[in-house]
C-alpha cells in the first residue's frame, strides 16, 4: 500500500472490525434462539473464514515473493 494511503486502509480495517464484532454476536445468538447447536455455528464459521484465508493466502502470496526477489 502506498504510503499516502495508509489512512485509508486502517479506516477499512477499522469499519470491518466493528461490523463484525457488532453483527457476528448478534447472528449467533439469533441462531441459538432458533434452536440451532454450537456445532452448527462453529461450522458456519469455519465455512466462512477458511474461503477468506485461502483468498488472503494468494493475493499475500505475490507481495512476498516480490520482496523476497529486493
Amino acid at each position: 500500500m502506498n504510503a499516502d494511503r495508509i489512512g485509508v486502509g486502517l479506516g477499512l480495517y477499522n469499519l470491518t472490525n466493528f461490523i463484525g464484532t457488532a453483527l457476528g454476536p448478534a447472528l449467533a445468538s439469533k441462531l441459538l434462539e432458533l434452536g440451532t447447536n454450537y456445532s452448527f455455528l462453529f461450522l458456519g464459521v469455519v465455512l466462512v473464514v477458511l474461503p477468506l484465508f485461502l483468498l488472503l493466502y494468494k493475493l499475500a502470496l505475490p507481495a512476498h515473493n516480490s520482496l523476497l526477489q529486493d
